[in-house]
């Protein structure tokens, strides 16, 4: 799926039961807005994400 980066500007919501797919799909995202130069900001409780950080400038 494609989203355009222009729609990207605002708060968004993923949202599914258990097993949907979200994690994958808020790490695919986050990764895809990094690549672009577009900063993202996760606080990750649970601790799905780490190991997928970059340190910032």
């Amino acid at each position: 799926m494609k989203i355009p980066l222009k729609t990207l500007n605002c708060h968004g919501l993923i949202a599914g039961a258990t097993g949907t797919g979200k994690t994958k799909t808020i790490q695919v995202l986050s990764q895809q807005l990094s690549s672009f130069g577009i900063p993202v900001l996760m606080i990750d409780i649970k601790g799905d994400f780490s190991g997928i950080a970059k340190e910032g400038k």
